[in-house]
């Protein structure tokens, strides 16, 4: 995955979802990516 892939961003048909997402440091070459659902 790269710093530049926004599939991450999209939204999940069907379902209700959190992303977080932080680029590392030094030199922002790479990014974390957190997801959460929501359940009822």
């Amino acid at each position: 995955m790269n710093p530049t892939d926004l599939y991450v961003t999209e939204p999940v048909p069907g379902k209700d979802v959190l992303t977080l997402q932080t680029c590392t440091l030094p030199d922002y070459s790479r990014r974390l990516i957190v997801q959460a659902e929501l359940i009822s």
